[in-house]
């Protein structure tokens, strides 16, 4: 790697779920891109998402890119953001649904298991509105808290 100038300053790069996803077995494409980026930047962390509106990036892709990573020294972390579609005024789940909260432990454990580190990205926050979502804020005017088991 060309000399960066810098000694005491590490970059991160975030690299979302929606570029992971459809690379399946072939992470050469954003390998040889990152290859161009690590000539001019170096990164000390990358942080391989594992899931955003909706889309969870196969396990085999997401173990290649750490090895790739790993290979050139590399620490990569799981990152997450518990979104339903950015598109749709940011929907996120709805943690007063069964269906939301087993998802999000679900992606947890995966995370857990694939990485020693996991990141929410800054859309942890919940915008739902539903009747349960209400009900459960009563007259507070932070969200809920809600009792994970």
């Amino acid at each position: 790697m060309k000399s960066d100038g810098y000694q005491n300053f590490r970059a991160a790069l975030y690299i979302r779920a929606l570029e992971i996803a459809p690379l399946g077995d072939d992470i050469g494409v954003m390998t040889d891109r990152i290859s161009q980026m690590l000539k001019h930047v170096r990164f000390g962390k990358v942080y391989l998402e594992i899931h955003r509106d909706m889309v969870v990036p196969e396990r085999a892709t997401l173990l290649a890119l750490k090895a790739w990573f790993r290979e050139r020294g590399i620490e990569t972390a799981a990152g997450i953001t518990v979104t339903i579609d950015e598109l749709s005024d940011f929907k996120t789940y709805c943690y007063s649904d069964d269906f939301y909260r087993d998802k999000l432990k679900g992606l947890v454990q995966m995370a857990a298991e694939l990485f020693d580190e996991i990141v929410f990205d800054d859309f942890f926050f919940n915008n739902c509105k539903c009747k349960k979502c209400i009900a459960a804020k009563g007259d507070r005017s932070s969200p809920a808290t809600i009792e994970w088991e």
